[in-house]
């Protein structure tokens, strides 16, 4: 799924909290799995459209970068950081 759970319903069921943006910081995003109910769900998103447009490039191109099964986090310059 594309979007963190301030624009996003199913991400907002994955990651419950009472503010949509806890966890996401400016200049960063995630790309995660979670498992809910023998569902897996992969989410990419940021901190704004520009981060999470980031995480879709990284993933789009995931053969060039060292994504990690915990979590990835990414910055909007492409790096990627455990």
């Amino acid at each position: 799924m594309i979007g963190g759970p301030c624009v996003n319903a199913v991400a907002a069921r994955l990651m419950p909290n009472e503010d949509c943006a806890y966890g996401f910081a400016p200049g960063e995003a995630i790309i995660k799995t979670f498992s809910r109910d023998g569902v897996e769900y992969l989410l990419v998103a940021g901190y704004g459209p520009a981060e999470t447009q980031a995480a879709v490039d990284v993933l789009e191109n995931y053969q060039s970068y060292t994504l990690h099964p915990g979590g990835t986090l990414v910055t909007t310059d492409g790096a990627t950081i455990t």
